[in-house]
Protein backbone atom coordinates (compact mmCIF):
# COMPACT_ATOMS: atom_id res chain seq x y z
CA UNK A 1 0.00 0.00 0.00
CA UNK A 2 3.15 2.34 1.15
CA UNK A 3 5.03 1.21 -2.14
CA UNK A 4 1.89 1.93 -4.21
CA UNK A 5 0.94 5.27 -3.06
CA UNK A 6 5.04 6.50 -2.99
CA UNK A 7 4.92 4.97 -7.15
CA UNK A 8 1.63 6.99 -7.78
CA UNK A 9 3.35 10.26 -6.03
CA UNK A 10 6.39 10.02 -7.83
CA UNK A 11 4.76 9.49 -11.59
CA UNK A 12 2.99 12.01 -10.70
CA UNK A 13 6.19 14.30 -9.74
CA UNK A 14 7.59 13.20 -12.86
CA UNK A 15 4.67 13.98 -15.35
CA UNK A 16 4.52 17.65 -13.71
CA UNK A 17 8.40 18.22 -13.74
CA UNK A 18 7.88 17.06 -17.37
CA UNK A 19 5.50 19.75 -18.22
CA UNK A 20 7.07 22.17 -16.96
CA UNK A 21 10.25 21.70 -17.99
CA UNK A 22 8.38 21.57 -21.69
CA UNK A 23 6.71 25.18 -20.52
CA UNK A 24 9.60 26.54 -19.68
CA UNK A 25 11.38 25.98 -22.85
CA UNK A 26 8.61 27.71 -24.67
CA UNK A 27 8.64 30.33 -22.15
CA UNK A 28 12.10 30.92 -23.49
CA UNK A 29 11.03 31.37 -26.81
CA UNK A 30 9.09 34.07 -25.91
CA UNK A 31 11.16 35.48 -23.51
CA UNK A 32 13.91 36.16 -26.16
CA UNK A 33 11.82 37.90 -28.77
CA UNK A 34 10.86 40.30 -26.02
CA UNK A 35 13.89 40.60 -23.68
CA UNK A 36 15.20 43.07 -25.78
CA UNK A 37 12.25 45.29 -26.86
CA UNK A 38 11.61 49.25 -25.72
CA UNK A 39 11.65 48.10 -21.73
CA UNK A 40 9.14 50.43 -19.61
CA UNK A 41 11.99 52.73 -18.35
CA UNK A 42 12.53 54.14 -21.49
CA UNK A 43 8.73 54.65 -22.72
CA UNK A 44 8.48 56.92 -19.60
CA UNK A 45 11.99 57.79 -19.28
CA UNK A 46 12.75 56.78 -16.13
CA UNK A 47 16.66 56.77 -15.13
CA UNK A 48 17.31 53.52 -13.18
CA UNK A 49 20.76 53.92 -11.01
CA UNK A 50 21.31 52.56 -8.00
CA UNK A 51 19.08 54.55 -5.12
CA UNK A 52 20.37 55.58 -1.88
CA UNK A 53 19.10 54.29 1.62
CA UNK A 54 17.25 57.84 2.58
CA UNK A 55 15.52 57.21 -1.07
CA UNK A 56 14.77 53.51 0.28
CA UNK A 57 12.98 54.93 3.39
CA UNK A 58 11.06 57.60 1.87
CA UNK A 59 9.58 55.33 -0.69
CA UNK A 60 8.51 52.95 1.89
CA UNK A 61 7.21 55.66 3.93
CA UNK A 62 5.19 56.61 0.91
CA UNK A 63 4.27 53.52 0.20
CA UNK A 64 2.86 52.91 3.61
CA UNK A 65 0.69 56.33 3.61
CA UNK A 66 -0.83 55.09 0.20
CA UNK A 67 -1.55 51.45 1.92
CA UNK A 68 -2.84 52.56 5.12
CA UNK A 69 -5.45 55.04 3.13
CA UNK A 70 -6.73 52.51 1.34
CA UNK A 71 -7.01 49.56 3.99
CA UNK A 72 -9.28 52.16 5.75
CA UNK A 73 -11.40 51.49 2.68
CA UNK A 74 -12.11 48.03 2.31
CA UNK A 75 -15.17 46.11 3.17
CA UNK A 76 -14.49 42.62 4.05
CA UNK A 77 -17.73 41.18 3.07
CA UNK A 78 -17.33 43.10 -0.29
CA UNK A 79 -13.43 42.06 -1.18
CA UNK A 80 -14.82 38.25 -1.36
CA UNK A 81 -16.19 38.89 -4.68
CA UNK A 82 -12.77 38.61 -5.98
CA UNK A 83 -12.54 35.12 -5.33
CA UNK A 84 -14.76 35.38 -7.88
CA UNK A 85 -13.01 34.50 -11.28
CA UNK A 86 -14.80 36.05 -13.64
CA UNK A 87 -15.31 38.83 -11.23
CA UNK A 88 -11.80 39.29 -10.58
CA UNK A 89 -10.82 39.09 -14.50
CA UNK A 90 -13.32 41.55 -15.88
CA UNK A 91 -11.77 43.75 -12.78
CA UNK A 92 -7.93 43.25 -14.25
CA UNK A 93 -9.06 43.86 -17.77
CA UNK A 94 -10.45 47.17 -16.89
CA UNK A 95 -7.68 48.76 -15.12
CA UNK A 96 -5.64 47.54 -18.31
CA UNK A 97 -8.16 49.97 -20.50
CA UNK A 98 -7.92 52.43 -17.77
CA UNK A 99 -4.02 52.67 -18.12
CA UNK A 100 -4.26 52.91 -21.93
CA UNK A 101 -5.57 55.81 -21.49
CA UNK A 102 -2.68 57.87 -20.05
CA UNK A 103 0.04 54.50 -21.46
CA UNK A 104 -0.91 53.91 -25.06
CA UNK A 105 1.70 51.32 -24.94
CA UNK A 106 -0.20 49.23 -22.48
CA UNK A 107 -3.32 48.90 -24.80
CA UNK A 108 -4.51 44.87 -24.28
CA UNK A 109 -5.50 43.75 -26.99
CA UNK A 110 -6.55 40.42 -26.44
CA UNK A 111 -7.58 39.57 -23.44
CA UNK A 112 -6.83 36.33 -21.99
CA UNK A 113 -6.46 35.25 -18.03
CA UNK A 114 -7.62 32.01 -17.03
CA UNK A 115 -7.48 30.11 -13.57
CA UNK A 116 -4.21 27.90 -13.59
CA UNK A 117 -4.69 24.39 -14.10
CA UNK A 118 -1.79 23.83 -12.40
CA UNK A 119 -3.20 25.07 -8.71
CA UNK A 120 -3.01 22.07 -6.66
CA UNK A 121 0.77 21.53 -8.44
CA UNK A 122 1.47 25.57 -7.67
CA UNK A 123 1.20 24.62 -3.83
CA UNK A 124 4.86 22.41 -4.17
CA UNK A 125 6.55 24.71 -6.16
CA UNK A 126 5.05 28.24 -4.81
CA UNK A 127 4.01 30.38 -7.77
CA UNK A 128 1.27 32.44 -7.52
CA UNK A 129 0.30 33.17 -11.10
CA UNK A 130 2.29 32.25 -14.92
CA UNK A 131 2.14 33.41 -18.35
CA UNK A 132 0.97 30.05 -20.47
CA UNK A 133 3.51 30.18 -23.71
CA UNK A 134 0.81 27.11 -25.10
CA UNK A 135 -2.52 29.79 -25.10
CA UNK A 136 -0.54 33.19 -24.39
CA UNK A 137 -3.01 33.56 -21.57
CA UNK A 138 -2.34 34.57 -18.06
CA UNK A 139 -3.06 32.34 -15.16
CA UNK A 140 -3.40 32.52 -11.35
CA UNK A 141 -3.37 30.12 -9.00
CA UNK A 142 -7.17 30.96 -7.14
CA UNK A 143 -6.18 29.28 -4.13
CA UNK A 144 -3.75 32.87 -2.93
CA UNK A 145 -5.11 34.66 -0.22
CA UNK A 146 -8.01 37.16 -2.38
CA UNK A 147 -5.78 40.48 -1.69
CA UNK A 148 -3.41 39.35 -2.99
CA UNK A 149 -5.13 38.53 -6.79
CA UNK A 150 -5.58 41.55 -7.94
CA UNK A 151 -1.83 42.24 -8.22
CA UNK A 152 -0.93 39.27 -9.30
CA UNK A 153 -3.43 39.74 -11.94
CA UNK A 154 -1.94 42.69 -13.68
CA UNK A 155 1.47 40.88 -12.97
CA UNK A 156 1.01 38.11 -15.00
CA UNK A 157 -1.35 40.59 -17.86
CA UNK A 158 1.84 42.48 -18.19
CA UNK A 159 3.83 39.51 -18.88
CA UNK A 160 1.34 38.79 -22.00
CA UNK A 161 1.80 42.77 -23.38
CA UNK A 162 5.60 41.43 -23.84
CA UNK A 163 7.26 42.95 -20.81
CA UNK A 164 9.34 39.72 -19.82
CA UNK A 165 11.44 40.74 -17.19
CA UNK A 166 9.83 40.11 -12.99
CA UNK A 167 10.33 43.93 -12.12
CA UNK A 168 9.50 45.16 -15.43
CA UNK A 169 6.02 43.31 -14.68
CA UNK A 170 5.36 44.14 -11.39
CA UNK A 171 5.73 47.49 -12.13
CA UNK A 172 3.98 47.70 -15.42
CA UNK A 173 1.53 45.90 -12.93
CA UNK A 174 1.66 48.48 -10.77
CA UNK A 175 0.87 51.37 -13.19
CA UNK A 176 -2.26 49.67 -14.05
CA UNK A 177 -3.33 49.04 -10.38
CA UNK A 178 -2.39 52.89 -9.42
CA UNK A 179 -4.86 54.39 -12.31
CA UNK A 180 -7.92 52.01 -11.51
CA UNK A 181 -10.96 53.48 -9.54
CA UNK A 182 -11.05 50.10 -7.92
CA UNK A 183 -10.22 50.03 -4.10
CA UNK A 184 -8.87 46.80 -3.94
CA UNK A 185 -6.57 46.62 -6.88
CA UNK A 186 -5.28 49.63 -5.54
CA UNK A 187 -4.64 48.38 -1.64
CA UNK A 188 -3.13 44.80 -3.54
CA UNK A 189 -0.67 46.78 -5.23
CA UNK A 190 0.45 48.67 -2.06
CA UNK A 191 0.38 45.42 0.02
CA UNK A 192 2.51 43.76 -2.14
CA UNK A 193 5.16 46.57 -3.00
CA UNK A 194 5.07 47.94 0.63
CA UNK A 195 5.79 44.47 1.65
CA UNK A 196 8.86 44.32 -1.24
CA UNK A 197 10.21 47.83 0.04
CA UNK A 198 9.91 47.00 4.06
CA UNK A 199 12.10 43.60 3.10
CA UNK A 200 15.03 45.94 1.58
CA UNK A 201 14.70 48.12 4.64
CA UNK A 202 15.43 45.38 6.93
CA UNK A 203 18.48 44.88 4.74
CA UNK A 204 19.81 47.94 6.03
CA UNK A 205 22.03 48.57 9.15
CA UNK A 206 18.65 51.54 10.37
CA UNK A 207 16.87 48.76 12.52
CA UNK A 208 15.28 51.46 14.63
CA UNK A 209 13.59 53.28 11.63
CA UNK A 210 12.55 50.31 10.56
CA UNK A 211 10.94 49.73 13.44
CA UNK A 212 9.59 52.66 13.63
CA UNK A 213 8.10 52.65 10.01
CA UNK A 214 6.57 49.07 11.01
CA UNK A 215 4.62 49.88 14.04
CA UNK A 216 2.60 52.76 11.51
CA UNK A 217 1.05 50.08 9.84
CA UNK A 218 -2.81 49.89 9.57
CA UNK A 219 -4.63 46.83 11.77
CA UNK A 220 -5.75 45.37 8.56
CA UNK A 221 -2.55 45.28 6.79
CA UNK A 222 -1.32 43.51 9.82
CA UNK A 223 -4.04 41.07 9.90
CA UNK A 224 -3.40 40.40 6.01
CA UNK A 225 0.24 39.67 6.47
CA UNK A 226 -0.56 36.98 9.15
CA UNK A 227 -3.22 35.23 6.99
CA UNK A 228 -0.52 35.49 4.43
CA UNK A 229 2.44 33.88 6.76
CA UNK A 230 -0.16 31.40 7.72
CA UNK A 231 -1.35 30.76 4.22
CA UNK A 232 2.22 30.16 3.43
CA UNK A 233 2.92 27.47 6.52
CA UNK A 234 -0.06 25.62 5.38
CA UNK A 235 1.26 24.96 1.87
CA UNK A 236 5.02 24.78 3.14
CA UNK A 237 6.49 21.26 1.50
CA UNK A 238 9.94 19.54 0.88
CA UNK A 239 9.67 20.33 -3.03
CA UNK A 240 9.30 24.31 -3.01
CA UNK A 241 13.38 24.79 -2.04
CA UNK A 242 14.41 22.95 -5.02
CA UNK A 243 12.40 24.38 -7.33
CA UNK A 244 12.66 27.84 -6.10
CA UNK A 245 16.36 27.48 -6.47
CA UNK A 246 15.74 25.98 -10.03
CA UNK A 247 13.56 28.65 -11.29
CA UNK A 248 16.59 31.55 -9.87
CA UNK A 249 18.81 29.67 -11.96
CA UNK A 250 16.52 29.61 -14.93
CA UNK A 251 16.26 33.56 -14.73
CA UNK A 252 20.09 34.23 -14.29
CA UNK A 253 20.25 32.27 -17.45
CA UNK A 254 17.63 34.52 -18.95
CA UNK A 255 18.92 38.05 -18.28
CA UNK A 256 17.62 38.70 -15.19
CA UNK A 257 21.62 37.82 -13.43
CA UNK A 258 19.88 38.33 -10.09
CA UNK A 259 17.31 35.33 -9.68
CA UNK A 260 14.77 35.45 -8.12
CA UNK A 261 15.58 38.98 -6.12
CA UNK A 262 15.01 40.35 -9.80
CA UNK A 263 10.99 40.44 -8.46
CA UNK A 264 12.61 42.83 -5.63
CA UNK A 265 14.22 45.37 -8.26
CA UNK A 266 10.77 46.69 -8.68
CA UNK A 267 11.94 48.90 -6.09
CA UNK A 268 14.27 50.72 -8.22
CA UNK A 269 11.66 51.33 -11.05
CA UNK A 270 9.50 52.70 -8.41
CA UNK A 271 12.26 55.37 -6.59
CA UNK A 272 12.84 56.16 -10.23
CA UNK A 273 9.79 56.69 -11.23
CA UNK A 274 9.51 59.17 -7.76
CA UNK A 275 12.68 60.78 -8.77
CA UNK A 276 10.72 62.22 -12.09
CA UNK A 277 7.30 62.85 -10.98
CA UNK A 278 7.67 63.33 -7.36
CA UNK A 279 6.97 61.61 -4.23
CA UNK A 280 3.01 62.57 -4.65
CA UNK A 281 2.91 60.45 -7.76
CA UNK A 282 3.39 57.06 -6.19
Amino acid sequence: MLKSLFRDRYLLLLLTLTILIRLFSLREDWVERNYFRQGIENQLGLELKRYSVADLFTLTTVLQQRLNGYAEKIDSVQRLQYDRNRFLFEKGVAAYRQAESKYPYLQYRSPSIKPSIFTPVGHWFGFTGYFNPFTSEAQLKTSIPVFLKPFVVTHEIAHQLGYAKENEASFVGYLACKGSADINFLYSVYFELYRDALFECRLTPNKQLVETISKNIHPRVRWDVRDLKLYLLRNQNFIEPFMSGAYDRYLKLNNQPKGKATYNEVIAYLVAYMKKFGAESI
